[in-house]
């Protein structure tokens, strides 16, 4: 028996890849701290990049979703 698979490649999450690496190291920089206190060394606006992006600041990095992610990285494009 035999198979074909056709594989499509999905659309870019986001546009700059490497300020969206950049991002994900701050944020997972140490595991167990809140994402505000992993970007503040980063952002000095960290607090209101993140509220403006409707994530709260007490949340750790695993726990953001894809879409929040894109929106945290937009919300930073946007704010420098």
């Amino acid at each position: 028996w035999s198979g074909v698979v056709r594989l499509t490649p999905k659309a870019p999450v986001v546009t700059n890849h490497d300020a969206f690496r950049r991002l994900l190291s701050y944020s997972f920089a140490q595991k167990r701290k809140t994402i505000l206190n992993n970007l503040k060394p980063f952002f000095e606006d960290a607090s209101d990049i993140l509220l403006a992006t409707d994530i709260q600041p007490i949340r750790r990095a695993e726990t953001l979703t894809l879409d929040e992610w894109r929106r945290l990285a937009g919300t930073i494009h946007k704010m420098r």
